[in-house]
């Protein structure tokens, strides 16, 4: 399974991490995924992806949410080769001190 695309954005996934202490939200954070635009075209090259009635019209570069990203450095890539994934995890906080800790994983 990969996501999809829509017109005037990159291939992406969002997420929302959230923690609560009783009825109240103590935690919020959203961010979104990306993928490495050479990923991007492999995949979309295959079925059934590549039967969708439309082409992909944004990539990384000109997508503007992933520019801002780059030019504030929030931006990792990690090139994906054969059977590589990645896994990812924010770890709690406020938003502007949460944490990222990245590792590559083998299927």
């Amino acid at each position: 399974m990969y996501p999809s695309w829509y017109p005037g954005r990159t291939i992406h996934i969002h997420l929302r991490i959230r923690t609560f202490s009783g009825g109240s939200t103590t935690f919020n954070y959203t961010t979104q995924l990306f993928f490495d635009e050479s990923v991007n075209s492999a995949v979309i090259a295959t079925s059934p992806y590549n039967t969708r009635g439309s082409s992909k019209d944004t990539s990384n570069a000109s997508d503007s949410v992933y520019k801002e990203e780059v030019n504030k450095g929030n931006v990792l890539l990690v090139p994906l080769s054969g059977n590589t994934a990645i896994a990812g995890t924010a770890l709690s906080g406020s938003r502007s001190n949460a944490r990222r800790r990245w590792r590559r994983t083998r299927g």
